[in-house]
C-alpha cells in the first residue's frame, strides 16, 4: 500500500471553526499533483468535480460560464463537437448526451437530480472504499432530509430523492418517521435535532459539523494513506463553502492550474 508520509505531515492543520489562512483549495491540489499517483489524484479530483454542476447546467442551456480553475476539466470541452469532449469525466459526457437528446417538460430540478445520480455513481465506481462510504453518507443524509421535508407528498419525493442504494429505496417505501428508518439509521435523531432549528445559518453549519465528524470517523485508523488525503480534501471543500458564505468579498484564484496542464493529465489518465 502506498503512503505519503511527507506530504501528509506537511499539511497545514485544519479546524472547522477557522475560516482563514492562505491554503486553500488550489494550492492543495497543485501541491497534491505533484506527489500522488495518478489513480489517487483522480479520486481526489472526483470529490471536487461538485463543485462544476451548477455552470455544466448553465453552459448545456448555452448560457455563458466562466472556467473554475480548481475543476479538472473546461467548461469548453461540453460544446458539441469539442475534440477534448471525451477527456470529461465518463459522468458528464453521459449526462451532455442525455441532456441534448433531451425530452419534453423535463425540468431543471429534473435535469440536476439526474447529474447528481450521475456523480454518486461515479464516486461509487472509483473502487475507493472512503470514497464509497462519503458519497452513500452524503446521499443518504441529503436524501432523508428530502424525505422530511416532503412528509407524505409521496409524488414530490419521488422527484427528490436520488435513488441510489438501499436506504433511498427505503425512503421511498416508508416514511421518514416510520419505525423501519428511524430504528435502523443511527442519524435519524441527530439530524432530526438539527433540522428542528429555525436559524437556516446555524442549521447549515450543524449538518457541516456533521459531515466534519463523519470524515474523521471514516479515517480513524488511517493515518498516512491516500483516505487521509480524500478526507483532507472534502474538509478543504467544507471551509471554503463557508469562506463564500460569511466571506464572499474573498475568491480564491489559482490561475497556477492552467487549461493545458489539465488536458496534460487527462490524456495520461483517462476517466
Amino acid at each position: 500500500m502506498i503512503e505519503y508520509h511527507c506530504f501528509i505531515s506537511g499539511l497545514p492543520e485544519l479546524f472547522f471553526d477557522s475560516f482563514g489562512g492562505s491554503f486553500g483549495l488550489g494550492t492543495f491540489l497543485n501541491e497534491a499533483q505533484s506527489v500522488l499517483e495518478p489513480a489517487h489524484f483522480d479520486w481526489v479530483n472526483r470529490l471536487v468535480m461538485a463543485r462544476g454542476h451548477k455552470s455544466v447546467l448553465l453552459k448545456l442551456k448555452d448560457e455563458t460560464v466562466d472556467d473554475n480553475p480548481v475543476l479538472p476539466y473546461s467548461f469548453k470541452w461540453l460544446e458539441p463537437d469539442n475534440e477534448e469532449f471525451k477527456l470529461l469525466p465518463v459522468y458528464l459526457q453521459e449526462f451532455a448526451e442525455k441532456f441534448r437528446k433531451g425530452k419534453e417538460g423535463t425540468t431543471s430540478h429534473q435535469w440536476e437530480m439526474i447529474l447528481t445520480e450521475g456523480y454518486y455513481g461515479f464516486l461509487t465506481a472509483s473502487g475507493n472504499g472512503f470514497l464509497n462510504s462519503w458519497a452513500n453518507f452524503d446521499m443518504d443524509v441529503k436524501n432523508y432530509i428530502t424525505s422530511k421535508k416532503c412528509r407524505d407528498d409521496l409524488p414530490q419525493k419521488y422527484v427528490q430523492v436520488v435513488v441510489g442504494n438501499l436506504f433511498a429505496r427505503r425512503l421511498l417505501e416508508f416514511s421518514s418517521v416510520h419505525k423501519e428508518i428511524q430504528v435502523e439509521w443511527p442519524l435519524a435523531a441527530t439530524i432530526d435535532k438539527i433540522m428542528d432549528n429555525p436559524n437556516l445559518l446555524e442549521r447549515e453549519k450543524a449538518l457541516d459539523r456533521l459531515s466534519w465528524d463523519e470524515i474523521d470517523r471514516l479515517n480513524l485508523f488511517n493515518y498516512f494513506t491516500i483516505e487521509v488525503i480524500l478526507g483532507y480534501a472534502l474538509k478543504l471543500l467544507i471551509l471554503e463553502r463557508w469562506k463564500n458564505i460569511l466571506q464572499p468579498e474573498m475568491r480564491v484564484e489559482v490561475s497556477s492550474i492552467a487549461e493545458e496542464k489539465v488536458t496534460g493529465y487527462f490524456m495520461k489518465s483517462p476517466l
